[in-house]
């Protein structure tokens, strides 16, 4: 069934996004959202029921694991059409040495980690959740550097929180596995590919800027590059990419995606505070004017 569940969805996203590479000529359709950056705050569904706004596809905000699932903030974006998704990171924002990796597979946040998968389950609507992202950073607690350098430990920890929610019956939710499109440190034992969990615990790929200082092409054309070799039977994300929105800036981010990151499938900006009318050049072209009809169902299961 979970086989079948994603050749439906990419089934679904050719149909959307078209076959094969396509010509700049404002054809090609993609998802979009906005990330919220400020982790202090809740993203805020009011601000897309403006008429001006065009709505995003995604929504995509982060939590640790002091939080409970949001139900009612997911139910009001699927409300508005909005898929939400959740950067879950799997430490306390208070005190960031108080969670262990190791304690999570020992069990002990199980009855945690069940509330949620609970929570979800009961949701009749699609949710994504990248969990334990940007594992390639060394500045993480379950990164790869700071589990002895070893990336199997990471990939225990990823397979175990998927299967726990699939034991649990939360299968109406979309894994994003996501990492930096370069790794800090560099170094042969933090290449994300050793840390793959595995085609049957991952639904998407997801890359991140790591500042904001470089343009989206050179920041991501090699990662995209060798993720679309490794994985390539998966659709493709930029989970984070910092974007002010200028006639210069929407042509470089134009052009790139339907150049050399064609292979991109969805991108999440990172500035939910800019919400530009349908008349701009890059939604209405790249992403599609008409939003409502864009059937971002083909995110789902």
């Amino acid at each position: 069934m979970r086989r079948l569940s994603i050749l439906l969805l990419l089934c679904g996203m050719v149909f959307s996004f078209g076959c094969g590479a396509e010509k700049a000529s404002g054809s090609r359709k993609m998802y979009f959202g906005f990330y919220q950056v400020n982790q202090t705050e809740k993203p805020d569904p009011v601000r897309f029921k403006s008429p001006l706004t065009l709505k995003p596809h995604l929504m995509v905000w982060s939590m640790d694991f002091s939080q409970p699932f949001p139900v009612e903030l997911c139910a009001d974006f699927k409300r508005l059409g909005i898929v939400p998704m959740i950067r879950w990171e799997p430490w306390l924002w208070q005190d960031t040495t108080a969670l262990k990796p190791a304690d999570i597979l020992a069990g002990k946040w199980d009855p945690y980690l069940k509330s949620w998968a609970e929570s979800v389950r009961g949701l009749d609507m699609t949710v994504l959740i990248s969990f334990a992202p940007d594992f390639n950073s060394e500045i993480y607690p379950w990164g790869v550097k700071n589990q002895a350098q070893n990336p199997d430990q990471y990939k225990a920890l990823y397979r175990y929180v998927v299967t726990l929610f699939r034991q649990e019956g939360a299968r109406n939710v979309v894994w994003v596995w996501g990492y930096l499109a370069k790794n800090t440190p560099n170094e042969e034992w933090n290449k994300p590919v050793l840390a793959y969990p595995g085609d049957d615990v991952v639904d998407w790929i997801g890359l991140a800027s790591v500042n904001e200082t470089e343009g989206v092409k050179s920041m991501f054309t090699d990662a995209l590059y060798l993720a679309s070799e490794q994985y390539a039977t998966k659709p493709i994300m930029i989970t984070r990419f910092f974007y002010e929105s200028t006639l210069s800036a929407d042509q470089m981010l134009f052009d790139a995606l339907n150049g050399p990151l064609s292979r991109v499938n969805a991108i999440l900006l990172t500035n939910p505070k800019l919400l530009p009318k349908k008349e701009n050049m890059l939604y209405t072209t790249l992403f599609g004017a008409d939003i409502e009809e864009f059937n971002v169902l083909h995110l789902g299961m």
